[in-house]
């Protein structure tokens, strides 16, 4: 459970930290660290959800996981797109699709929302017995 339990934050903060690289992008869009070596905020994002699928490769249940998060960046996508679209929001410069790291967030939250919702379930059952053991003796 602890295990999870990092994991789900871990997770959470990249999510945040993702939203915080596409709202910033607006005004920075790079740093070169060395002579030939220029960081932008895409590559940061997507170094974060890399790190997410290595999660989830070590968490050993891969194959769920992996469905969890494309199915959320597919509904992301969709989302997204309906809101440009129809006009409801627009991006910076005109764009008709979302951004990539706006579609890979969506994925995040999913599997993040999922693996809350694992922890939220068996810290639900712990308090349950407690509760039951409490009132056998009482």
């Amino acid at each position: 459970m602890v295990k999870r339990f990092l994991i789900t934050i871990i997770l959470l903060i990249a999510f945040f930290f993702s939203l915080f690289l596409i709202s910033y992008k607006k005004s920075f869009t790079g740093y070169q660290v060395s002579s030939g070596f220029y960081i932008t905020l895409d590559s940061i994002g997507f170094m974060i959800f890399g790190g997410i699928i290595v999660l989830s490769v070590l968490m050993g249940k891969f194959k769920r996981d992996i469905f969890i998060f494309t199915s959320g960046a597919i509904l992301g996508f969709l989302v997204e797109w309906y809101g440009i679209s129809r006009e409801i929001w627009s991006y910076p410069h005109g764009q008709q699709l979302p951004p990539l790291l706006m579609i890979l967030a969506w994925g995040v939250v999913t599997l993040s929302s999922y693996h809350l919702s694992l922890i939220l379930r068996t810290a639900t059952k712990k308090l349950l017995k407690i509760i039951k053991k409490s009132k056998e003796k009482g």
